[in-house]
Formats: structure tokens, sequence, C-alpha cells
């Protein structure tokens, strides 16, 4: 009896054993998938444009695929300049076509999660999204017909939108799950139907104490002194920047929950994808020709998630789409739940988990070239050309610049030693004419502040990484050392001036013009744009072109308010001479028809001395009679929108300037700044840009490097949210 009841409990021991079914040991591992695979076939233009773009040197707006696959100027060139720098970084030409395409997806592996692997844990990753989206017209930088007191268009955030939606690769990151189960002994295969959860969690869990590193190291205070002479008192306006602007505009309208893993992303109530289902906005499926096979996503009961069923090789996947504002972070939890029917969130012990480092979204803004146009490299000064050359830039009438003294080089001669007395009046450019001559010239050009600043890109750096950008700019800087050559000045004069000639009806000139006799071609002036004395361009102007009318009292006033008027207007020539800049143009390959504002890859800043002689007159007494320069033909620097700017200005110039420090390169960044659709901001009453309307764009709080004021020369805390992407029409005015 004893013997049997002992069995019936082995028995029964032994059946609660069976019962009791043992859950399978899972295991899961993430990988990221390839990020070339969610692109179109790179064998096709579509394909290498999507590509390009995502590389940031390529900004034309690509429009659905039977017209993005058409063959554009601005693709063809854009690939070249891309091609050419993979070259050069490879030390060897590429192949063929197929090497081409190759090392571009090879590119694209590495660049987009920049290093090409998901973050570790503890670790931050930088997303790379194109940032040099450039304004589209002048108009783009004024209050667009708004009242003041109203925000502004927001047109960099809707156009950078329409570029986005326009190439929906852009960004896009696959990550996929492998959960495998132990069948025993080690060996493990694939476990399918398992349930697997995309769960965001909040990035610095890891480090809380580095989670607003970036905000608390902005700018604090803003300088508000009357400056700039020297010795003017500091007055700082403590409390005041982009650190407090910033993360007032984080928890704008009770946004911030801080129980939300995006806390600190952009808010959907400000252009960003903060408090939207992540659904579909932050988790998209995976590209079923690109992964076949995968299951669809859906939305998870876990918050902040989504989930997605392993298929019959153990996967599950899904597109991380990060929203485009740079400084928006993200981590991910990817974990099981059922773990054998037991409820997991990912982080109890014995969770099939794992966790990814941060995400974090950059502009990458690609800055290709910097040229600058030299100071004059004048002939010899005991030389009748050299004689030439430093009358005409004086303003002097010496007819071409021959090396032959004429009757007009000797009249030329003898009115500038009339200018200059007690010189001898005798027309000879002798012993005693000739070094009064070239310190007047010498003069001349101090006066306008030779000589030529030097760009410091350290400076432009560190702003551009307060905003999350990524500014690259080998290229510009290794352009410092060769500056403009006459055959390449001359090359973009001559087509500049032939498309002008033939737009210049849309200039609202007093009258038709020879532009060509207008404007001379000569290089080795201080000029961007040399215009040629009035009297010499009725000489020259050719048959059936009126005579430019002198005017009372002879000063041709018409005559250089039109060349204004040409130089400057919309299609001008400073938009022409700069899209042959940036159109990657020369003498011996000259623009077509076809060149458009995005034929360059990247930003362009041109250097010179100064515009034309508008903008300083020579002051030769009874020589030519200029205008008094104003705010157009004075202005420092001007941004079009050929994806480029133009400075002018020496070094001396800059050295009381408004902002505290490198006038030069703080200028270079306002006038940068208008190429990434910043427009101005407040300025002394009645003075430019004085509108109300122009205040909407900042925060006027603080004195902006967009203003004219005396400050720090920094972008203000609204300058970077719409660098970094966020709509800032949604904010306060």
């Amino acid at each position: 009896m004893s013997d049997f009841s002992d069995l019936v409990g082995n028995v029964s021991t032994v059946f609660r054993n069976v019962l009791r079914l043992r859950a399978p040991t899972l295991r899961i591992t993430i990988r990221l998938g390839d990020l070339d695979a969610v692109f179109d076939p790179v064998g096709t233009v579509l394909g290498k444009k999507q590509r390009l773009q995502a590389l940031g040197y390529y900004y034309e707006v690509i429009t659905g695929p039977a017209a993005g696959n058409n063959v554009t100027e601005a693709f063809t060139n854009c690939l070249a300049a891309w091609r050419r720098k993979r070259e050069a970084t490879l030390g060897a030409p590429f192949a063929n076509d197929a090497a081409v395409e190759a090392d571009m997806q090879a590119q694209i592996r590495v660049f987009v999660l920049e290093g090409g692997a998901l973050p570790a844990v503890g670790g931050e990753v930088r997303v790379l999204l194109p940032g040099a989206l450039t304004f589209n017209n002048n108009a783009d930088l004024g209050a667009g017909g708004n009242a003041d007191g109203t925000a502004l268009p927001s047109l960099r955030f809707n156009d950078e939108g329409t570029m986005w939606a326009n190439n929906l690769p852009l960004g896009k990151i696959p990550i996929i799950a492998l959960v495998e189960k132990d069948t025993g002994g080690g060996v493990w295969i694939p476990a399918p139907n398992e349930l697997v959860h995309f769960r965001l969690i909040p990035p610095f869990h890891d480090d809380a104490a580095n989670e607003l590193a970036d905000v608390n190291a902005l700018r604090n205070q803003s300088e508000q002194a009357n400056g700039p002479p020297p010795g003017t008192p500091s007055a700082p306006v403590a409390g005041v920047g982009p650190r407090p602007f910033i993360t007032n505009a984080t928890g704008a309208g009770g946004s911030f929950v801080a129980a939300d893993p995006q806390r600190y992303n952009a808010h959907t109530s400000r252009g960003g994808k903060r408090g939207l289902p992540v659904l579909n906005n932050i988790f998209d499926p995976l590209p079923a020709p690109a992964f076949p096979n995968m299951n669809a996503i859906q939305a998870s009961r876990h918050t902040h998630a989504v989930q997605a069923r392993t298929n019959a090789n153990g996967e599950a996947g899904i597109l991380l789409k990060p929203n485009r504002a740079g400084g928006d972070r993200y981590r991910l939890r990817i974990f099981v739940d059922p773990v054998a029917l037991r409820a997991s969130d990912g982080t109890e012990a014995n969770a099939v988990s794992q966790q990814t480092g941060r995400f974090c979204v950059w502009k990458h803004i690609l800055w290709s070239r910097c040229l600058i146009k030299p100071l004059p490299n004048l002939p010899p000064q005991n030389s009748v050309l050299g004689d030439q050359a430093r009358l005409a830039i004086l303003g002097y009438d010496t007819g071409p610049l021959d090396g032959i003294r004429g009757g007009r080089t000797i009249a030329a001669t003898r009115a500038f030693q009339r200018n200059h007395p007690p010189l001898v009046q005798d027309g000879i450019a002798g012993a005693n004419t000739r070094p009064v001559l070239d310190q007047a010239v010498t003069t001349y050009m101090n006066n306008a502040g030779a000589p030529l600043g030097v760009m410091n890109f350290g400076t432009v750096q560190a702003q551009f990484r307060q905003m999350y950008c990524f500014l690259v700019d080998l290229d510009a800087q290794a352009m410092l050392g060769t500056p403009m050559t006459a055959a390449f000045y001359q090359a973009a004069i001559r087509w500049a001036r032939g498309q002008a000639q033939a737009n210049q009806a849309a200039y609202g000139l007093s009258q038709v013009y020879n532009l060509n006799a207008m404007i001379e071609d000569v290089f080795d002036t201080p000029q961007l744009f040399s215009l040629r004395h009035p009297l010499q361009y009725n000489r020259t102007r050719g048959a059936g072109v009126p005579a430019a009318v002198a005017g009372a009292p002879a000063n041709f006033l018409n005559y250089w308010q039109d060349a204004s008027r040409v130089i400057y207007a919309t299609g001008g020539l400073l938009e022409l001479f700069l899209r042959f800049v940036t159109g990657n143009a020369s003498d011996t390959n000259p623009p077509t028809a076809n060149i458009t504002r995005y034929s360059t890859p990247g930003l362009t800043l041109v250097q010179a001395l100064s515009a034309s002689q508008l903008m300083f007159p020579p002051n030769e007494a009874l020589q030519v009679q200029l205008p008094p320069s104003n705010n157009l033909t004075g202005a420092s620097g001007f941004a079009k929108p050929e994806r480029a700017c133009a400075i002018f200005y020496g070094s001396t110039q800059y050295v009381n300037w408004p902002y505290l420090g490198d006038g030069f390169t703080k200028n270079s960044m306002h006038e940068m700044g208008h190429t990434l659709y910043l427009r101005h901001h407040r300025t002394q009453p009645g003075g430019l840009h004085a509108s109300a309307s122009f205040r909407e764009d900042h925060d006027n709080t603080d004195r902006c490097l967009m203003g004219y004021l005396f400050c720090e020369g920094e972008y203000c805390g609204k300058c970077h949210l719409k660098i970094r992407g966020w709509d800032i029409s949604q904010m306060p005015v």
C-alpha cells in the first residue's frame, strides 16, 4: 500500500512537471538595415537625384518619378561636383559609371546615419539631413504683404517640406529585429509569429545630467550698448538670448510633457512631430520591394510604440522617420511582448529586449565656394598704362586702357593735376605727378577698407553647430588661397553683360543702353562691376543706341541711377554674375540657357572691395559726379537667390562694425543668413528695415546678427529654431 502511495505520488509529480510547459528561451538582436535600399534604383536619374539630395549636393525639387528622371543642368552640375569631390578624396578617377553608382551607394550607407551603424547604448549618432536650402526670390526676405504684428510667411519651413514630400526616402532609417528561440543545446533558430514592439524611450535616461547641455551652453545675455565706437560702455542685458528663448519655446502653450520621450523635440504646434501618433509619423513600414516578406506594423498597446509580428525568418522591422528639425533626438527599446503568455515592457528581469543609443538630427550645410576678387595688381607706376589704370579707378575719362598717351589721357592727367595742387598742369605724368596719383589710388582703396578681410571659418562653424548644423566648408577654405583669376572674371562678366543686355527692359531704366559699353571687363580694379565714364560710353555705344543724357548740371544722374538698377535689380548683373559662379561655369564651360539657381551643390560667397564706383565715389572734382552712396549702392553685402551672397568693403571698414569681434566674418554670416531665408531684424527708428514687420522673425528681447544694432554678432533664438527646421510662423510675435 505504501508502495502504491509512493508510486501515485511520484506519478502525480511527474505529471505536474510535464504539464507545466517550459517557455521557449528567446533572444532578440537588432541591426541597421541597408540605408541605400530605401531609395529608387541607383541606375536611374531619379535614384541618383534622391541620393545626391540626401548627401547634401542637390536642392532642385524632385517632382515625381517621370519628371524626376529628366536630366537637368542642375542635376548634371551637382553630380559632376560630387564626382569631382569623391575622386579627389579617393585619389583616383572612377573607372566607369558603374563604379560611380557603387560609390554613391557606399556613401549613403555611411552618411545618412553617420558611420553607418546603430548608436550604441550611451552613445549618440548624427542623422545628417540636407540643410542648405536657399531662398527663391528677393521678395522672400520681405514682409510678404503681412501687416506689422503678424507672423511672416514661413517660407523656409514650407519649402523644406516640399523638398521632403518629393523625396520620400530622405532621412529614413531601416531597423530590423531578429527573434530566435533556443531548441536546446545552444542551437538557435528563427522564431516566427512573435510580437515585437518598437518603442521610443527618453533619450537621456542614461545621461540625464546632460539632457539640456546644448541649451544651457547658449548665450544667456544680450549686449545692447549704443556702440560700436571703441570705448563704448558695455550694456549687457541678463536673461536674454537663445538659451531662455529656446527653453521657453520648447514648452510653449503647455506642450511640454515630462513623460514624453520626445519632450524636448519640436512640437506639432511648431511644425514638429512631438504630440503626433508615432505610427506613420515616427515609424513607417519597411518598403516591400527592398525588404520583402515583412509583416505590417500596427499601433502597440505600449505608449509611443508600434508593433509587428516576426516573419518566417524571425524578423520584424520599421523605418525610423525622424522629424527634420535639427536637435531632435530619439532612442528606442525593441522587445518581445508577450513572452510565452507573460506580459513584458522590455525592462523587467529576463525581458527579451534591446536598446539603441541616441539618434540626433543634424542639418548638413555645404559651403562649396568662397571666391575672392583680389585687390588690383596695377601696371607699373612709371608707365602710361599705369597712369591710365589709376586715373580710371578715380573716375577720369582716359578712353581705352591701351598704354598710348593720347589726347584724352593727357586731358585726364591735366585734370588730375588741377585737382591736386601744386602739381604743374602740363598733362605729363612725370616724376612729380605719378607718386601723387599712386597715393590717391591707395587712399581711395584704403577708404574702402583695404586690405580685404579674411574669413574666420571657426567662428562660423561654432555658431552653426549651436543650431545643429554641420557646416562643411573645406572646399571654401581651400579657395582662400586661390583668388579669382582674370580669365574667370572676364568670362563671368561678359556672360552676365550679355544676359543683362537682353533683360534690361525689366530693370526700369530711363533709356536703352549698350551694356557692353557701360560695364568694363577690366580685371585689375577694386570694383566687381567697373562703370565707364558716360562720355566714354557715348563715344563707344554704337549706332542705333541713344546717348546718355548729360542733364543739368551735366552730372549724368540718369546714367548713374540706371547703372545702379542694372547691377542690383532682380535678374541684374549681380545675380547673373553669381549664377555664373555657382553654376561652375568658365570660359571653356559657358552656361546654357537652362542654368538655374540650383546648379551649385552648396553655398557660395563672392568677395570684392566694392561693388562699383557707385559704392565709393572717387570725389575728384569735376570728374565723374556720382550720386551720394545710398542704402543700396553703399550696402556692404547682398544675398541673392542664386544660393550665393556677395560681400564688399575691406577689413579696416569692419573694425568698428556693429557686431563685436570680427566684423568681416560676422557680416558674411549676416548675408549667409539671408541666403538661408533669414529676414532682417529691427534697426534704429527710421533706418533701413525699421518697419516692425521685420521683427516677427526674431526674438525681440535680443539683438540679432540679422539686424544692425550693436550686439555680440550672433543669431537670436528664433533664428536658431528657424534654421533647425521649426515653423516659427506658429510662434508668438
